[in-house]
């Protein structure tokens, strides 16, 4: 899950319905500066690793006001931006060792250099050639059996580069549909 800063309320309240003492979260996004975006009435951050030269990831242990923890600085220190992002306390009375530990996901090779090639193609493209693409991808999205019959579509854009698809999300909403359109590193052209 990208983020939790925006789904607090929801685990908030998964908190509160089952008792939960100790929530350990994973991919925070948040930064040294903001860790107050991360709080959830009734609990205490007890520990907490944020990235500062990367975007994204973290880890963090929320814990039940009122439960006695010290933080175990030695687990804690060996934590490393993009490498290991760890974060550990030690409930006292209750004798246990609380640890969230988060590491990078190793991409496909060959993933990342079919992803590299296509941007680099799109990149060399001329601003005429983009507005062609952009018609093509249009027409191919539109008559797509799976977009005729989807009442939710989610659009992944990545750079500022890429074939305009302002179309698309337009037409699927007036049709009805809902556009679930993440943007990272960029916008629509």
């Amino acid at each position: 899950m990208r983020s939790v800063k925006n789904k607090l309320h929801l685990i908030e309240a998964l908190a509160e319905e089952h008792g939960i003492s100790a929530l350990c979260l994973t991919e925070t996004w948040i930064t040294s500066t903001k860790i107050d975006l991360l709080s959830i009435e009734g609990y205490n951050t007890a520990s907490l690793f944020c990235r500062s030269s990367y975007e994204g990831g973290g880890v963090t242990i929320l814990l039940k006001e009122g439960i006695e923890y010290i933080e175990c600085e030695d687990i804690n220190a060996i934590s490393v931006e993009y490498l290991i992002e760890i974060c550990a306390i030690d409930i006292i009375n209750l004798n246990t060792i609380l640890i969230v530990k988060m590491g990078p996901i190793k991409p496909n090779p060959a993933k990342t250099l079919l992803r590299n090639e296509i941007a680099n193609r799109i990149a060399a493209l001329t601003a005429e050639e983009k507005q062609t693409q952009s018609k093509v991808v249009f027409n191919k999205v539109i008559n797509h059996p799976w977009y005729k019959n989807a009442k939710r579509i989610s659009l992944y854009m990545s750079t500022e580069d890429e074939i305009n698809t302002a179309p698309i999300i337009a037409h699927l909403q007036a049709r009805g549909a809902a556009a679930f359109v993440p943007q990272y590193a960029g916008g629509v052209p």
